[in-house]
């Protein structure tokens, strides 16, 4: 049986692919996409959210949170496992791993009791985490689209 392929451009080669890893590779990339269009939305409630005597509706509030922990600790094991996949990209996971660990840390110091009692403290640390995720997705969108463009068009970029 002859197996399919799809031919990748690399800017310095082709690399040949059998069309199922190809097409699993577009579904992960397309799942990273839409991780990021969620993360982005929650982030936005949330700072809607952050008022200076606290949440507007705790129930909402906690709601969002959940479910930006819940989608964000997603998006990172899905990043990891692709990176993991890569080589030459020990910087990169040990950055990863590190806004990782910032994060779960906020959440693991944070809990509902806590917030309420010291919502000052707490919103000023929260806004911190949000401004970390929203540079997190900035540059992995950045990369995701540099390591798309033709050759050409990165060169124009960074010129």
């Amino acid at each position: 049986m002859v197996e399919l392929t799809s031919s990748i451009w690399r800017p310095k080669n082709f690399v040949k692919l059998p069309a199922a890893r190809l097409r699993a590779s577009t579904l992960k990339e397309q799942a990273m996409h839409d991780d990021h269009d969620r993360v982005h939305s929650l982030v936005a409630a949330l700072r809607d959210q952050l008022g200076s005597d606290g949440p507007a509706c705790a129930v909402t509030f906690a709601r969002l949170r959940w479910s930006l922990t819940s989608d964000l600790l997603r998006h990172m094991a899905l990043e990891r496992l692709l990176l993991s996949r890569l080589q030459n990209t020990r910087d990169l996971r040990e950055r990863c791993d590190q806004d990782e660990r910032t994060f779960r840390e906020h959440v693991a110091r944070w809990p509902a009791c806590a917030m309420q009692t010291r919502w000052h403290e707490y919103r000023s640390e929260f806004t911190a985490v949000l401004r970390l995720i929203e540079a997190r997705l900035q540059f992995e969108q950045a990369r995701r689209l540099t390591a798309a463009a033709p050759v050409g068009e990165v060169q124009r970029r960074s010129a």
